[in-house]
């Protein structure tokens, strides 16, 4: 059956002068070639199949989608503005392909993702959302014209997982529109594509697209990273893959073989520069206590990055690299440039912000657990707790002594001792405007819903979302309400 959907595809839209959409053999090469991010490579291979091949409108979407992709890691103005100003070009393109061909709506339906999601990162919400509600209606009617089409599912997995973490303040407008969907329903919905493409000749080229999304959704929608999962034969000149290897292994406390990835990465191949790998490069040499190793990387990203993300997070961490060499004058200096640099559009650069604000030095016993925590040495980050004395902590930094505790059972399979734990960080940390009781509430609740105790977790889930907090509000609530949602 998918062999003869795969001969039906290939052959919509062929006639006589009329623009087509056709998976080719270049395109496919030139479509693994941008997912690899070797968009010099990409783009000579999409010259080359362009001129023997004019009409076919999937090289226009590939362009596309790299300058998507170069968009979304640099964050660079002249980047953005580049994809935005062939925009419509490429739309006009795919108006021209035949209505009896599944590519038509699909292909502009993520062309409308795609820039959607740019602004986003740009701060142009509302032309987003409009772009959005575009790519929404235009992926509904393909699925309900072409239900055969699976790659229609990939579409529908981002949209309807997008629409899944939109913020509660912000509801109504999906109201307005007649928007649904959820992170659970994309997240299955990519999980049916990413079967059917195995299944589907011609088309397992999707496969890395698709974990990318899968592995993307579970570790920052998902509290419970079993969900995540590692391509199961890594292709080791695929950047993209290396940084979602990388990211996992981080995830899941496992910072030296995090950091092994790092020596795979070939630097002979003409990557599109990814000097976010720099920053990720530091905060493994962080966690494992290479404190000269993990300032050059931060220095690296910092003066090569020109975007707006993690730059007050970078410097912040330098100066926890001086902190933790006992330099806590020249730790003050450095924080004292945070205030200077990037943006506070993400959380942990809002947290850095704050501390830059608070100009109180952290407590580096605690600091230093919870970074050696953070990589996966667990016994060492107990050792450190060890060697604080209650009576000689402030209350924050108690609760902070709690609920690491609490964090280091859970990992460790201690699951009583965790749920003990995480119960008195909320009974200290409920009043305090800090995360620690909140993310405690949800973590809870995980362990209750792993054993099977519904109404103990929702009951966790609504307490978490009770508390008021600043510092990482947006992605804990976000957990707790999606965790919610699947238990209602």
């Amino acid at each position: 059956m998918y062999r003869l959907i795969f001969l039906l595809l290939l052959a919509a839209g062929y006639a006589n002068g009329q623009t087509t959409a056709n998976f080719t053999s270049d395109a496919s090469k030139a479509y693994r070639l941008i997912l690899s991010l070797r968009f010099d490579e990409a783009g000579k291979k999409i010259a080359t199949a362009r001129a023997s091949d004019p009409e076919n409108a999937l090289y226009d979407y590939l362009e596309n989608y790299q300058d998507f992709l170069s968009t979304f890691i640099s964050e660079n103005d002249e980047t953005f503005s580049s994809q935005m100003n062939n925009k419509n070009r490429r739309l006009e393109s795919f108006e021209k392909i035949s209505d009896q061909s599944p590519y038509k709506n699909y292909l502009i339906a993520n062309v409308n993702l795609q820039s959607a999601v740019a602004r986003l990162k740009f701060g142009e919400y509302y032309t987003a959302a409009l772009e959005f509600n575009r790519a929404y209606r235009k992926i509904n009617e393909n699925a309900q014209k072409f239900p055969e089409f699976f790659p229609n599912q990939i579409t529908l997995g981002v949209v309807h997982a997008m629409i899944g973490v939109v913020p509660e303040n912000y509801q109504w407008l999906l109201n307005l529109v007649s928007m649904s969907g959820s992170v659970e329903q994309g997240r299955q919905e990519l999980m049916k594509a990413l079967a059917q493409c195995h299944a589907t000749p011609g088309f397992e080229v999707m496969e890395n697209e698709i974990l990318f999304y899968l592995s993307f959704i579970n570790l920052n929608l998902y509290s419970d990273i079993e969900t995540v999962k590692l391509p199961g034969e890594p292709d080791n000149n695929n950047l993209l893959i290396k940084y979602l290897s990388i990211n996992i292994l981080m995830k899941e406390g496992k910072n030296d073989q995090a950091l092994a990835i790092f020596s795979e990465i070939n630097d002979t191949i003409p990557y599109y520069p990814f000097h976010y790998l720099n920053y990720l490069h530091g905060e493994c040499y962080l966690r494992r206590g290479n404190y000269q190793e993990a300032y050059q990387k931060y220095q690296q990203f910092i003066g090569h990055f020109k975007g707006k993300n993690y730059l007050k997070d970078a410097v912040r961490k330098q100066a926890w690299c001086m902190l933790l060499q006992g330099e806590a004058k020249k730790y003050t200096e450095k924080m004292a440039m945070v205030e200077n640099i990037g943006y506070t559009n993400v959380g942990i650069d809002n947290e850095a912000e704050t501390e830059a604000e608070n100009r109180l030095i952290p407590n580096p016993t605690l600091l230093k657990s919870r970074l050696l925590f953070d990589g996966g040495y667990y016994s060492e980050a107990t050792n450190q707790l060890e060697k604080l004395a209650p009576e000689r902590l402030k209350l924050e930094e108690q609760v902070e002594k709690q609920y690491r505790l609490a964090r280091i059972a859970q990992k460790t399979g201690e699951t009583e001792k965790a749920r003990a734990a995480y119960i008195k960080t909320i009974e200290m940390g409920k009043n305090l405007d800090l995360y620690y009781a909140a993310n405690s509430a949800l973590l809870l609740g995980n362990i209750y819903e792993d054993a099977g105790e519904k109404e103990l977790a929702m009951d966790m889930y609504r307490q978490c979302l009770s508390f008021d907090f600043h510092t990482y509000r947006g992605s804990i609530r976000g957990l707790a309400k999606q965790h919610l949602s699947r238990l209602e």
